[in-house]
């Protein structure tokens, strides 16, 4: 066998390895069961809860505050408010509601993500 037989075996060993094709890039991924957990979650959300796929998007980085720290990290799903535009990733910060007392978690104007 010469170089360009052995590319094209390892190609097709390539092929016959199972993928999931992702709902929202159709692009291939590997069958992990996190994989298989964020395809039924957009899967229901779209069909039991309606939600139009033009407001989810994958492996979005988002910034996380904590103990003083900013990092960042990538959530494996986002959905965004439905008609509205993506906009700047979102974060995870203290937010002040309109009462003036501090308190942990999300500004309700963020968007929801999903990571594992």
């Amino acid at each position: 066998m010469n170089e360009t037989d052995e590319a094209t075996v390892d190609g097709l060993d390539e092929l016959n390895e199972a993928v999931l094709i992702d709902l929202l890039t159709g692009d291939a991924r590997k069958p992990t069961e996190v994989e298989e957990l964020v395809q039924r979650t957009i899967r229901v959300l779209a069909e039991e809860y309606s939600f139009p796929l033009e407001s989810m998007a994958r492996d979005v980085v988002i910034s996380v505050e904590g103990g003083g720290r900013r990092q960042r990290k990538t959530a494996d799903l986002v959905m965004f408010t439905p008609g509205l535009p993506h906009g700047s990733p979102p974060t995870s910060t203290p937010h002040t509601p309109s009462d003036g007392q501090q308190t942990g978690g999300l500004d309700p104007s963020d968007a929801a993500w999903l990571t594992t």
